[in-house]
């Protein structure tokens, strides 16, 4: 009652016991639509009589009390941006990565997007519907200035895009701060960038035991899969978790040559992009190798998948289990630290090896699932002849250091 003074206190919280009495009269008899309104109605009556030093109000003055009836509902745009400011930044965030995974957005890249959003939030230290040019400028530089690579940068920036432009489409922006803030690439080519198996590596991977027979049918499953996924993956360009997914009736032939039809048919398979589904003919090594007979054995086995891989985590990525012993056969051969190449290299070595015999980059594209770039290509062009993917398939070539 900011006195010291026992009986002054007393008399300046009558009148303020009155009106919170008739306050809560009103309350119990009618419960008002706004119970936040009413009390803030409450909070102003008792500022007023604070602010007209406690004098004595009569007992009428209830009664001039507004009723939480009374009070109107606040307006829409008070009542956004009320709830833009009660509305922590963690919250938002998490409603957009709700909104992006009901969108049909992989588990994986909805905790990426969230992860490099975190990020821009954690150096932001303000709601984010304040943020401003300057904070997405300051988010560049301290992008580029990092260790991260080109790729980590561009694609951190376009995840924390993505967010700042949903919660404009909220209301929260009036604006997207980042409208124009690009990273450049540099200098370095992106070929320069890519991990591939240089012939000297591919080489010592293959003295590997895993490589010293072809399988037969007394060989242990995994044993078959740590000797034919690596060397299809060399030798069709695909991705590792399109190989790993392969069911035995993807194996077909198609207008007489021997193709793997890559597909997302059937349950927990999926594909990164729509081009990723087509037909990648079998290179020849692999037929004299025996895969048609590992199929048929697999097929007669009563074997749908090609291979004893499941979907793994929330992704349902069939390559995990498969990626985690490659590993160890990478260690054994000598294949250290953070550079050395992937089962995903395989891929990149495959481009590569069409590049370096100048074999034109849409029959490249259409062989490992990429989207043409040119609009030409892209948009006009027809699907290239399985003969002619034939014939490009087939110009590879590796000194396989094996014994058969």
């Amino acid at each position: 009652m900011e006195t010291k003074n026992r009986s002054e206190g007393l008399d300046r919280s009558l009148p303020i016991a009155i009106v919170a009495r008739q306050w809560f009269k009103e309350m119990t008899d009618t419960p008002p639509t706004s119970v936040q309104s009413a009390l803030q109605q409450l909070r102003l009556s008792v500022a007023h009589i604070k602010h007209n030093s406690y004098v004595s109000i009569s007992k009428d003055a209830p009664r001039r009390l507004m009723s939480p009836h009374s009070i109107k509902p606040e307006k829409s745009e008070v009542t956004t941006r009320k709830r833009n400011d009660e509305c922590s930044n963690e919250k938002w965030l998490e409603q957009f990565l709700s909104y992006k995974t009901h969108e049909g957005i992989r588990y994986s890249s909805v905790q990426q997007l969230g992860a490099r959003s975190r990020l821009f939030l954690s150096l932001l230290n303000k709601p984010i519907s304040q943020i401003t040019s300057k904070d997405a400028i300051n988010f560049k530089t301290y992008l580029i200035t990092s260790s991260k690579a080109y790729k980590t940068q561009k694609e951190t920036l376009s995840a924390v895009k993505q967010f700042v432009k949903w919660l404009k489409l909220q209301n929260v922006l009036s604006t997207s701060p980042f409208d124009g803030v690009i990273i450049k690439q540099p200098a370095v080519k992106a070929s320069a960038e890519r991990q591939r198996w240089s012939h000297d590596a591919l080489a010592r991977l293959f003295k590997h035991d895993n490589f010293k027979t072809i399988p037969s049918e007394l060989t242990p499953q995994a044993k078959r899969e740590d000797f034919w996924i690596p060397l299809i993956l060399l030798l069709s360009g695909a991705r590792t978790g399109e190989i790993c997914q392969l069911m035995t009736r993807d194996i077909i032939r198609h207008n007489g040559t021997w193709c793997i039809d890559i597909n997302d048919l059937g349950e927990d398979r999926h594909l990164k992009t729509a081009a990723s589904k087509r037909l990648v003919p079998i290179h020849h090594k692999l037929i004299d190798w025996g895969l048609l007979e590992y199929v048929e054995y697999r097929r007669k086995h009563g074997k749908v998948n090609l291979f004893d891989l499941t979907p793994k985590g929330a992704d349902k990525d069939w390559y995990k289990s498969f990626s985690v012993r490659f590993s160890r056969v990478l260690s054994a051969m000598g294949f250290i630290g953070k550079h050395r190449p992937t089962l995903h290299s395989f891929r990149h070595t495959f481009i590569d090896e069409l590049q370096q015999q100048g074999i034109p980059e849409h029959e490249t594209s259409e062989l490992v699932g990429h989207t043409k770039l040119g609009i030409s290509y892209g948009r006009y062009g027809k699907t290239v002849n399985i003969e002619r993917l034939n014939k490009v398939i087939q110009t590879l070539s590796f000194n396989f250091p094996f014994a058969f």
